[in-house]
């Protein structure tokens, strides 16, 4: 935003916005960038319980659910953080080193010796990775306004989310590549270690410091602290609310699937493609939503609509054997669910806009938290209960979210051009 647009600025009621505006070019090259740093990171996706329990063969499917999702709690714990820091000291530098650090810890992984090596180094990887991922949505809440920021945070999530459903596929047919199945599992994070340096390659050279106004940057170093942020309700009730649809989604697509897929005998590649499937619906969905949010001035509805109708068919995800079926489902889910990766970003940048890195860490922290509770939780439910009690939990956790984020969350009060 330029002084021109400052000394423009318009008040707007809540939900009336101006017709949105031009895209800048840093956008599309951050986007390149994350597409593929995402798509290598999720090559393990279709592999991951396997290779756990190929290196730990007694060890409980608790543990093995904890192991595939802890690069969550990594991220979990370093996204407020990340995002106070990106407040402070600007966005390049936390996103380089989060992709330094993710790659090594990806070449890491695929030389553990043993399960808990393993975990450690998944740790590592989500912290790298929710450091990176934080950076570059502050970076793209900083290079638009009110006017495409829904927009332009959507493009942004789909090129993550394109990554998240090209990677489990190379991944899959990387590990059938090899003989024995091990080596298979460890080359599949290689390869994932590798792209991530090219990427940190890429960004070094082309992205740059978005230059901020000093006031805004005044604003940031006299802003609120970042557990302040918790004071705002909505905030907060937003927070609780993708926590929940992190637990369903964690459980039903890191975990339930792949172990469904191997009771049902289905190859790497084919796990590959039910989890792809809701990559394809979430590029899709962030490509659809995020500029009819901008364009009818609302979040909330966006948000709300996207958990409720996540867990409904979720909880019916069992009733079926056939593997295009079940990537109709999961195109599905990732279709409607997509405002949680654009939309719901965008309303807690807004509900904060002195501490949007900090406001849109906690709310990543919040999503990270359940994806990472959500596979252990799946592990001990299918041990007692069965698949198909897994699938109905997960559904009635997102729907327990959707009523908290109808009830608690408010649309943000918006200006034109901030």
């Amino acid at each position: 935003m330029d002084a021109t647009d400052q000394a423009l600025r318009l008040e707007r009621p809540a939900g009336r916005r101006a017709a949105p505006v031009g895209l800048p070019v840093a956008l599309w090259a951050l986007a390149g960038a994350m597409l593929v740093v995402r798509s290598a990171e999720v090559f393990y996706v279709p592999i991951m319980p396997l290779y756990a329990r190929t290196l730990d063969v007694v060890v409980p499917l608790f543990v093995i659910g904890v192991v595939t999702s802890i690069d969550r709690l990594g991220a979990m714990l370093i996204s407020p953080l990340s995002g106070r820091w990106a407040d402070r000291a600007g966005r390049r530098r936390p996103y380089l080193v989060g992709v330094g650090i993710t790659a090594a810890a990806s070449v890491l992984g695929g030389l553990a010796g043993g399960v808990f090596d393993l975990g450690a180094y998944r740790l590592i990887s989500g912290i790298g990775y929710g450091m990176l991922t934080i950076a570059a949505m502050s970076y793209v809440s900083d290079i638009t306004t009110t006017r495409n920021r829904a927009t332009a945070m959507s493009i942004f999530s789909a090129s993550t989310l394109a990554g998240a459903a090209l990677g489990p596929l190379p991944g899959g047919y990387i590990s059938e590549s090899f003989a024995p199945a091990l080596a298979g599992y460890r080359a599949t994070f290689f390869a994932g270690g590798l792209l991530e340096l090219l990427v940190g390659a890429y960004a070094f050279f082309m992205i740059r410091e978005q230059r901020r106004a000093a006031g805004a940057s005044a604003a940031r170093r006299g802003g609120p602290s970042a557990w302040s942020v918790l004071a705002n309700v909505a905030v907060l009730a937003t927070c609780v609310s993708v926590f929940l649809f992190g637990v369903g989604f964690g459980a039903f697509l890191y975990f339930t699937v792949p172990v469904l897929g191997s009771q049902l005998s289905f190859t790497p590649s084919q796990v590959g493609w039910v989890v792809s499937g809701f990559g394809v619906g979430h590029v899709t969905g962030a490509l659809v939503f995020g500029p009819l949010s901008d364009r009818v001035g609302r979040r909330k509805v966006f948000g709300w609509a996207g958990i409720l109708f996540s867990g409904i068919p979720i909880a019916l995800f069992g009733l079926t054997t056939s593997v295009t079926a079940m990537a109709a489902i999961t195109l599905f889910v990732g279709f409607i669910s997509a405002p949680l990766c654009g939309v719901v970003p965008t309303l807690v940048a807004e509900l904060m806009p002195e501490a949007a890195g900090a406001a849109m860490g906690f709310q990543k922290s919040s999503e990270q938290l359940g994806i990472f509770v959500g596979p252990g939780l799946a592990g001990a439910t299918i041990a007692a209960l069965g698949v198909n009690a897994a699938m109905v939990g997960a559904g009635a956790a997102m729907a327990i979210g959707s009523l908290v984020f109808l009830l608690l969350v408010k649309e943000p009060s918006v200006s034109e051009g901030a």
